[in-house]
């Protein structure tokens, strides 16, 4: 699912990945939340493409339950967020008990991509592509508002794994599975590292 935060009147927007952790419990990274009283809105889960201006999809307000944990914290950035009225038929459960991932375990992120700044893919471009060639490449990969699953390796296992995966703005906040089973969740955004 895609959420969205809208803080006061300031308009400072966040677009990215969540998904249900239980019939009514979102969990997102916490950068998505812009202050406990954004207003933050979620499309209903599944859906395979979103139209950039999303408020036309199917969406539903939510509510802040915890920013985890505070924002000087490097290594934890998660949003708990309440579905309010809508109730989900199915979610990942997280599962504390499964064995922790090795160095070189296959790795899935799920998540939306969005459409990155001019900024972000000039940061990006390894090659002296041009900015459009880099915008070609990138979307072809991970094409703009639709429903993306990629694939790497942990490069480093532990606390807090490293892994090689290509991801994109949108794609935070989404889940990280090992052999199916959620294994944690995108905070950053990272491309083809």
């Amino acid at each position: 699912m895609l959420t969205k935060s809208v803080a006061n009147e300031t308009l400072e927007r966040a677009f990215g990945t969540g998904f249900f952790i239980s019939p009514n419990k979102i969990l997102t990274a916490g950068y998505m939340v812009k202050g406990r009283e954004a207003k933050i809105y979620a499309t209903i889960p599944g859906l395979h493409s979103l139209h950039p201006q999303w408020e036309d999809n199917e969406s539903f307000r939510c509510r802040t339950l915890a920013i985890l944990p505070a924002k000087h914290a490097k290594t934890i950035d998660l949003a708990i967020l309440d579905s309010g009225s809508y109730v989900s038929q199915q979610w990942l459960d997280l599962d504390f008990q499964t064995q922790d991932p090795f160095n070189g375990s296959v790795v899935h992120i799920l998540g939306y991509a969005g459409r990155n700044s001019d900024q972000w893919l000039e940061t990006y471009n390894y090659n002296g592509s041009t900015l459009l060639q880099t915008r070609l490449s990138v979307e072809t990969l991970l094409p703009p508002y639709q429903l993306i699953v990629t694939e790497g390796k942990i490069l480093s296992a532990g606390e807090l794994p490293v892994y090689s995966i290509a991801t994109v703005y949108g794609m935070g906040g989404g889940p990280v599975l090992v052999k199916g089973k959620l294994a944690g969740i995108s905070t950053d955004e990272q491309l083809l590292t």
